[in-house]
């Protein structure tokens, strides 16, 4: 659950971590909510304006090159099928329109809305509830509300709640589903994406909650405490600080003035009575919109569980139209200004204009600005602020909302840059598009993206079902299928520049960050071997817990759990959600060796249309690096950054051209002992794709002014890290139980910014003129592919093979980790102890203090123990509904989220085990005590069989979910792979799990863990 803020951080499992070394990446077993640390704001697809390239790209199939037209939609797409009275295959339903291959139908007695699109490529769906509603419909003092209220929608409703042993996040997580809810300005939605033996099930939930919540006193009381972490999260960030000023500055009358989440005083008054009252004014079938996306069963079969289960609630006795209607801005009539001072390390410039609806006949002609802006390398921003070295990242996107928004623009400034110098420079830019306009190729670059966006959403059923709730938002479903922007035209887009982007219409916020000391840590005696100095570790952080798949405890201590109010599961249905777990993967999978076996090629059809993911690696990656001759630990990531800068025969920007006209990416990546690139594309762009691979890896530019361009942006982005909590704390934790050559230890970020300063242009040449063909490398493509197909396109391209690598492809760890007791500081069968006795780190202005508890554990994922340990560790704090989070944050409101996964057991090292916690500064020492006494409590009782064996059924339906995309797919191939796993083990996977015992779980608990011999880190404003 989250309030999809202004600048909502969107921490995505499998998110690349652009320029963050990877050695400090270890492996996560990845059942269910992975960690990820971004150390700068990773701007979500709401923030950057990504929701109106799939709320105004083509629905249609037709092709995306930029010499392919784009306005394939049918020109009557929006109006209602002509045999509307022949298309209700359910009584009680009103057919009322088809737009592409999404049917609309109302439910005649409550006027319910519901969307369906049937989609048989994968056994899954995607079921999601939107209601119209937001922040925007919130009265002064009452801010958060929809936020609050949205929390509390998972505490309980009539049927499911935790006294009956069916609480909503059991019920849904034990069959693998991927469940969640965000707040927007326009609209709150509730989704989970699950097998499709399981929709009606999740149809069931959402019809009860929809008007028998709960809404308890007692609810709101410990959920206030979780929703001040969440605040404090926020607050951690200063992009989203700066963010949420501007929005406040730029709006004066208007409810977006306001933050999603609400502002701190109001927050703190909500009462339970207050949000009743909401509740009862919004949450109506009359207001809300069903979204129904998968493989489901047929029409017939979906409508009738909806009518079984929504059809008993009326609509409204109250005219909600009339709650809709919110105060208007009025006209601005000068420039605004505001500056953000505090703790940090980032300059930032943001200017926001004033901008109109996302249904406005402008809001088409504003999107092509903002990817003529900053849509990618070829964009001008990225040209003209990034490139010459004075900014690490641009941004920019108009927010498309229900009322008149902002058009953004943001520059994050390399250290030394000036805020006016920057400010002037944006503004040059946008006079230059307003005096000039853009180009016909910037146009249809444009247009090529945004129609290759909209294919790529719908490779899954999340992300059509999510681009039908943006477009909800906005007012109209039918602008997710409609093309709104094949008609815009270059005059248009010069036109929307000189009417919106006015400085009268302006508002301009600069982060000026306050200096902070670089030296605010405190540890424990260590070994001789540790070091003192913080250390850059992974983008890592707790994944919004409520995206968690898991198991609630309560419910798991009974058998066969119930999912419906008057039927219970069956051994049969159980049996089902096991059954389709058991991926067939590997069958399926065309393996050709190419180059005399040099390299291996793997293709995967599956039925989407267009989409292409492909995935390929080679040996050679940080611990090549750091060995023996190049002993350098930043060699093998400047390598991969300067692959992406150009070849022997196209400079940077045409490189990138070639791809984003096509709306095709490719990007290059570092792992321990793998040099991996990711594309995706449409099928007709694949040999375009395999081309540019093909050329960056073996024809690299290597030209120095763009050595020292990225150099310094990697400095620049390592400076900004350097604020981050989640960093901190895990360097802390990392280089206490770890000695400095241990592939898991966490080099300091003056460490890796001193190698980047000693690295030399012919280094970098000397260490790609190593990789080459050999040492299992491999290539996997998967979507819309033929085996045959592919393999020309490979052999083309390559032109007969290339060198052989030198790199081996397997280093053995050289060290082992340092002695548990030598190093301990935390016994859980002892009070917690203060703050003074653990690793700290003190980072002003950073209210939520993150906190990691662990130990090393002595094997790594090929030990017979390693899954049995592994699953122990996911039901104490895998997931939403596991043992941590029911705990400290459900029943004592002492987190926004914690979780727990053993990690960095890949490739033979010896993993650790560890809790991740958030913590207001005020309830630091109460969480620790509570996170300490449950693991006590598990170590002491053991897992039950009952928890295994729904904790099984959470991983065989979490795996099925998670292989419903191409890209999905690729990436666990890929993963077991260069793990040096064979093929067939992508299938065996849930077998392994499927095979363990409740004795082997517990024994292998005790064996590997000692709650006496922990570690504990943390980092904040302590």
């Amino acid at each position: 659950m989250n309030a999809v803020g202004r600048a909502t951080i969107w921490l995505r499992a499998r998110l690349p971590s652009t320029r963050i070394p990877c050695r400090a990446r270890p492996s996560v077993v990845r059942w269910g909510a992975p960690l990820a640390r971004c150390p700068r704001p990773m701007l979500n697809a709401r923030r950057l304006g990504l929701q109106h390239l799939r709320a105004s790209a083509s629905a249609s199939d037709g092709p995306s090159s930029a010499a392919r037209s784009t306005s394939t939609a049918p020109a009557n797409a929006a109006e209602p099928a002509a045999n509307a009275t022949e298309a209700v295959p359910a009584p009680g339903f009103r057919f009322v329109q088809q737009v592409a291959d999404i049917a609309e139908y109302e439910l005649c007695s409550n006027r319910l809305r519901v969307l369906l699109k049937r989609d048989g490529s994968a056994p899954v769906a995607t079921v999601m509830v939107t209601y119209h509603v937001g922040s925007r419909n919130e009265a002064a003092g009452h801010t958060g509300s929809t936020h609050l209220l949205e929390h509390l929608m998972f505490k309980g409703s009539q049927h499911y709640h935790k006294e009956n042993g069916r609480p909503i996040w059991t019920v849904l997580q034990n069959v693998g589903a991927q469940v969640n809810a965000t707040t927007w300005f326009d609209r709150t939605n509730y989704y989970a994406t699950l097998p499709s033996d399981f929709i009606e099930e999740a149809i069931a939930i959402e019809a009860d909650r929809m008007r028998r919540a709960l809404l308890r006193p007692a609810d709101l009381e410990s959920e206030l405490t979780v929703v001040r972490n969440e605040y404090d999260r926020g607050e951690n960030d200063n992009f989203q600080a700066l963010d949420q000023q501007l929005w406040a500055t730029a709006y004066q009358a208007h409810p977006y003035h306001h933050p999603t989440i609400g502002w701190r005083d109001d927050i703190e008054n909500a009462t339970a009575a207050s949000l009743r009252q909401f509740y009862d004014t919004y949450y109506h079938p009359n207001n809300a919109t069903l979204s129904i996306i998968g493989d489901f069963p047929d029409t017939a079969t979906v409508l009738r569980w909806v009518r079984d289960h929504f059809g008993a609630h009326p609509p409204s006795s109250h005219c909600i139209e009339s709650r809709q209607r919110v105060p208007q801005e009025p006209t601005q009539r000068g420039p605004r200004r505001l500056v953000l001072r505090r703790s940090g390390r980032e300059s930032i410039v943001g200017i926001a204009f004033k901008s109109p609806a996302g249904l406005h006949p402008d809001a088409p002609a504003l999107m092509v600005l903002s990817a003529a802006l900053a849509g990618g390398k070829s964009s001008r921003l990225y040209r003209h602020i990034v490139d010459p070295g004075l900014a690490t990242h641009v941004a920019a996107w108009d927010s498309a909302l229900r009322d008149p928004g902002l058009f953004c623009v943001y520059a994050f400034m390399m250290p030394g840059a000036d805020h006016a110098d920057m400010e002037r420079r944006l503004w040059q830019q946008l006079q230059e598009v307003q005096r000039d306009g853009i180009d016909a190729e910037e146009l249809q670059r444009a247009k090529s993206q945004m129609n290759a966006y909209l294919k790529y959403s719908r490779d899954g059923t999340y992300g059509v079902a999510d681009g039908l709730n943006e477009a909800l938002a906005m007012g109209d479903w039918t602008a997710y299928c409609r093309n709104r922007v094949s008609h815009v035209r270059v005059e248009d887009v010069q036109q929307v520049a000189c009417r919106y982007l006015q400085e009268d219409s302006s508002s301009t916020g600069w982060f000026v960050p306050l200096p902070t000391a670089d030296a605010a840590s405190t540890e424990a005696d260590a070994p001789a071997e540790a070091v003192d100095e913080p250390a850059v570790v992974s983008r890592r952080a707790l994944e919004e817990a409520s995206t968690s798949m898991a198991l609630q405890q309560l419910e798991a201590m009974q058998a066969a759990p119930t999912a419906m109010p008057v039927r219970r599961h069956t051994p049969a249905s159980a049996a089902r959600a096991t059954a389709a777990g058991r991926a067939q993967v590997a069958s399926q999978v065309a393996v050709q060796p190419l180059f005399g076996g040099d390299l291996q090629l793997l293709t995967l059809p599956t039925p989407v249309d267009e989409v292409v993911t492909v995935v390929g690696s080679l040996a050679g990656g940080t611990d090549h690096g750091d060995a023996d001759p190049f002993r350098s630990l930043m060699v093998a990531n400047m390598v991969g950054d300067m692959l992406a800068e150009g070849s022997q025969r196209h400079d940077k920007f045409q490189l990138a051209e070639r791809l984003e006209n096509v709306g095709a990416g490719l990007r290059f990546s570092v792992l321990r002992n793998r040099l991996r690139f990711q594309a995706r594309c449409l099928r007709p762009d694949l040999e375009l794709v395999t081309g540019a691979v093909a050329e960056q890896l073996t024809e690299p530019r290597f030209d120095a002014t763009d050595f020292e361009n990225t150099r310094q942006r990697y400095v620049g982005d390592l400076e900004s890290a350097k604020e981050s909590t989640g960093r901190r704390a895990e360097e802390l934790f990392l280089n206490a139980v770890y000695p400095r050559d241990h592939p898991n230890y966490a080099h300091s970020t003056e460490e890796l910014i001193e190698s980047l300063h000693a690295l030399r242009l012919p280094q970098v040449q000397a260490f790609w003129e190593r990789y080459g063909l050999g040492s299992e490398a491999r290539v996997i493509a998967v979507g819309d592919v033929e085996a045959s197909s592919v393999r020309q396109l490979w052999e083309r391209h390559f032109r007969g093979g290339w060198r052989r690598t030198q790199f081996a492809a397997q280093l053995s760890p050289a060290r082992t980790a340092y002695e548990r007791a030598a190093v301990a500081n935390f016994a859980v069968e002892r009070s917690a102890p203060p703050p003074s006795a653990w690793h700290t780190y003190a980072l002003p202005d950073k209210p939520s203090v993150e906190v990691h508890i662990g130990q090393t554990v002595g094997i790594s994922n090929d030990h017979p123990d390693y899954y049995a340990l592994a699953m122990a560790v996911f039901i104490l704090g895998g997931n939403f509904s596991s043992r941590l989070m029911q705990r400290v944050r459900d029943e004592q409101g002492l987190t926004y989220g914690i979780g727990a996964a053993v990690e960095g057991a890949e490739l033979g090292t010896d993993g650790f085990w560890r809790v991740v916690g958030t913590f207001g500064t005020s309830q630091l020492q109460r969480g620790v005590q509570a996170t300490a006494d449950e693991i006590r409590r598990w170590y002491d009782e053991g897992v039950s069989r009952a928890e295994l064996d729904a904790k099984k059924a959470t991983v065989y339906g979490g795996y099925q979910v998670g292989l419903a995309s191409t890209r999905g797919l690729a990436s666990v191939i890929a993963d077991a792979l260069d793990d040096h796993r064979p093929l067939h083990w992508v299938d065996e996977y849930t077998e392994r799990i499927g095979a363990l015992e409740v004795e082997q779980v517990n024994a292998a608990m005790r064996r590997w863990i000692d709650p006496n011999q922990l570690v504990i880190a943390a980092a904040g404003q302590l």
